[in-house]
């Protein structure tokens, strides 16, 4: 396995500083801060980008490409808010050292890829108010495809702050079919002019690992990279392939779209650098979907992706207090109602993102956005209530879930079932699709009911639930 170029220069740049514009919706506000204290809640997919824990805060992207062999060429993107001059004294400071641990292992524990390094760091000419200045940097590492644990820490000398990342994530397979890589998002574009670790067929493409785009006029631009690999090419005739892009709202709003057709194919694999302009777009998280066509094989390949835009210049005080369990809180009002993709993207957001995310979650699920009461929250914050409330185990039991989701049965059926010792029954009857039925037992005696059948489709099924009672 080669070791990951990091001998060339890296790059540094002055980032605005995070902060958000949220409308006034503090009817929302109020309810979102209703304490609940959950569970945590297992994650769909791999949670990309991170955001590190810890005093020193950082960015972790990776992106998957084609090797041109069985391995996959893994890079892992990240970026280090080194300082922010709020304090006079942080302005005598002209060098730091990033000292970075990376590591990567297989399930089985061994160690794939371990880095230790030292990064000195110049700051002198990025110390700006009201500015981070940021250290932006690359890994790259061919692996065999499987599923790997990622640890990560970056400590910074100067303040002796430290943060921490930690993600396990599968590692692709491609094939020597029709594929794409994954989205590569760009915040600076130039010919490249000498040796660069951001270098790609002749170009310099800055990577972007927060995916947040500040937007501060209507020519503000976001650039996005991929590859496409293994193309229909016959050198003897002309053969073309066609993108299509596409950016929607988390309600599923279409915002941008564009087709590039019959692009002409001069080899098995391309690579293409999408520019979109993000001038009319609003706060908010955007969901961009490329889909490419091999018109000779009409095959279509697809990669979906994620990305924030922020408006400078319409910055308000944050509304929702983010602290850990505070972010863990809000995950947890939502995880019954949320789709398993709004749920990935809730945990891929830093705080700030998941503020915005809830806002607009709950704004997007409002039946009547012209009163001024959002009725299906206030409908799913009583059912949490209740919940939490009337049953053992509150919101996180199997009732409690059920209730949330589906609300107040219609009848509720109370028995005894013996097989040696009794054990408590309760039939709970929907009109859903006809007639409904969740059979709840408390298994254990302590009064806690759990789910042994349901005639419902998406629910656990189990006709023979008494006879495993017997």
């Amino acid at each position: 396995m080669k070791k990951p170029t990091t001998s060339v220069p890296k790059y540094i740049s002055d980032f605005p500083q995070r902060n958000i514009s949220f409308f006034c919706w503090f009817y929302v506000l109020s309810i979102l801060l209703i304490p609940l204290t959950l569970p945590a809640f297992q994650n769909y997919e791999t949670s990309f980008p991170l955001v590190s824990t810890g005093q020193l805060k950082f960015d972790v992207d990776i992106c998957q490409f084609e090797d041109g062999s069985d391995s996959t060429r893994l890079e892992i993107l990240y970026s280090v808010y080194l300082i922010r001059k709020e304090a006079k004294e942080l302005a005598k400071y002209s060098r730091t050292t990033l000292n970075v641990h990376f590591k990567l292992t297989d399930q089985s524990g061994n160690v794939l890829k371990e880095l230790n390094e030292s990064r000195k760091i110049s700051l002198y000419d990025s110390l700006n108010p009201s500015k981070f200045t940021t250290y932006i940097d690359l890994l790259s590492v061919r692996l065999i495809p499987g599923i790997v644990s990622m640890q990560m820490t970056i400590s910074d000398s100067t303040s002796g702050r430290q943060g921490s990342v930690a993600e396990n994530f599968t590692i692709r397979e491609f094939s020597e079919e029709f594929s794409l890589s994954d989205l590569y998002f760009v915040s600076h574009v130039q010919r490249a002019t000498g040796a660069s670790i951001f270098e790609k067929h002749g170009v310099m493409l800055v990577p972007h690992p927060s995916r947040i785009f500040f937007v501060s006029d209507s020519m503000a631009k976001m650039y996005v990279f991929y590859e496409i690999n293994n193309l229909s090419y016959i050198q003897e005739r002309l053969t073309f392939y066609t993108v299509n892009i596409n950016i929607s709202d988390m309600s599923g709003n279409e915002m941008f779209s564009s087709t590039k057709e019959m692009l002409k194919v001069t080899g098995e694999n391309a690579s293409r650098v999408e520019v979109i302009q993000l001038g009319g777009f609003d706060n908010g998280i955007y969901n961009l979907h490329v889909e490419v066509l091999d018109v000779s094989s009409d095959l279509k390949r697809q990669i979906k992706s994620h990305f924030q835009v922020i408006r400078e210049g319409s910055d308000r005080p944050d509304l929702l207090p983010m602290s850990e369990s505070e972010e863990k809180k809000y995950f947890d009002q939502i995880k019954y109602v949320a789709s398993r993709r709004e749920l990935y993207i809730y945990n891929q957001l830093n705080p700030q993102g998941k503020q915005q995310f809830l806002l607009q979650f709950w704004k997007s699920r409002d039946p009547d956005p012209t009163t001024p009461v959002n009725e299906f929250m206030v409908e799913h914050f009583r059912r949490m209530s209740i919940a939490e409330q009337s049953f053992r185990g509150g919101i996180n039991s199997n009732m409690g879930r059920i209730y949330i989701q589906y609300g107040p049965p219609v009848d509720v059926e109370r028995q005894t079932f013996s097989a040696g010792s009794s054990q408590l029954v309760e039939i709970w009857t929907y009109t859903i699709r006809g007639r409904t039925e969740f059979v709840f037992v408390d298994l254990r005696g302590d009064g806690e009911y759990f789910l042994v059948h349901s005639n419902h489709p998406d629910e656990y099924q189990n006709p023979d639930w008494e006879e495993d009672l017997k």
